[in-house]
């Protein structure tokens, strides 16, 4: 979805990138098959044609027709009128590509990964707000030096990045555990669900074990996440290491509490079972406004916008009707 995005931007600096180009044709799906692809890059490599004109005039392109001729002409004009915004900053010409694309529409497909590709879009816009007095040009040619990493040789004696989920199997004399803060990890869609929950401290553990000497355990004071600084507590999986075999960093006195953010932490008494029927629009303090789409007893279905469809138990969930 990252490549996605950045082969959109490509193309609107650089009509020409071919390779950017095949990859955006049917992203999201738009009904251009491999075949109309193909004829539309050949017509261009061939005639060396200026590409957008030549999409929005997709009808020139001999072997062109039906629905892949009217979406080739549509992607055309978004393409035009986005590479036509001179004045925009680098994070609102992506945040308007995005809004035009209809990406985050494409990626909410109902899927276990759709949320975390839609954070992994949202963590690429709030990453251009640091280029902000950037242009295009400078956007793009740092992200291609980063995009250099890719290639770098594992053998070599450097630092391994990788997820939790990718180090399962692996060990290291020395770990580094970066965002242990509350909302990060555990994530803040794990809060009012137990199981979730359950599943973040088990990841959690393996990072852990993945360490044969040394163990760094790292929480920000402040991060910037999908453009905006937060300030999170501490990990409350750090709060459960057993004291003794803990040393804190100098000028430390104490390790972090357990911060008060759970299920268990909210007795049903605190809330008041609200009044919700089918399609009432409500708030949560953490998933933010969302539609309901079922109830049953004191269980809500809710369609939040930002992180997609939650299992709410109305008793611990603080959910306010709007």
């Amino acid at each position: 979805e990252v490549k996605d995005i950045l082969a959109y931007m490509r193309v609107i600096f650089q009509p020409n990138d071919m390779v950017s180009l095949a990859r955006i044709l049917n992203v999201p799906t738009r009904g251009v098959g491999a075949k109309s692809a193909s004829t539309l890059i050949d017509y261009l490599n061939k005639n060396e044609a200026d590409t957008i004109d030549t999409l929005v005039n997709a009808n020139i392109v001999e072997g062109l027709r039906g629905k892949a001729l009217k979406e080739i002409k549509n992607l055309g004009l978004i393409l035009q009128q986005l590479s036509e915004q001179k004045n925009l900053s680098i994070y609102e010409l992506m945040d308007l590509l995005i809004k035009r694309a209809g990406y985050i529409d494409y990626l909410q497909d109902g899927s276990i990964s759709s949320e975390d590709r839609i954070e992994n879009v949202q963590e690429l816009l709030g990453v251009t707000r640091s280029y902000q007095n950037m242009d295009l040009e400078t956007f793009l040619t740092d992200v291609a030096l980063v995009s250099d990493l890719d290639s770098h040789n594992s053998t070599t004696d450097a630092v391994s990045l990788m997820t939790l989920h990718s180090a399962k199997g692996l060990e290291f004399d020395v770990v580094f555990m970066v965002g242990m803060e509350e909302g990060v990890f555990p994530h803040s869609r794990s809060f009012f669900e137990p199981e979730e929950l359950e599943e973040e401290r088990r990841l959690c553990y393996v990072g852990m074990t993945r360490a044969r000497q040394e163990l760094y355990m790292i929480h920000a004071s402040s991060r910037l996440l999908y453009g905006n600084t937060q300030h999170n507590l501490p990990s409350r999986f750090i709060a459960d290491i057993p004291e003794e075999i803990i040393d804190l960093p100098n000028g430390e006195q104490s390790r972090p509490h357990k911060p008060k953010f759970g299920l268990e932490d909210f007795p049903k008494e605190d809330f008041e079972l609200p009044s919700l029927s089918e399609g009432d629009d409500v708030r949560h303090p953490l998933f933010g406004e969302g539609k309901v789409v079922s109830i049953d007893d004191s269980e809500a279905t809710i369609y939040f916008k930002r992180v997609g469809q939650k299992v709410l138990n109305l008793q611990y969930a603080p959910i306010h009707k709007i």
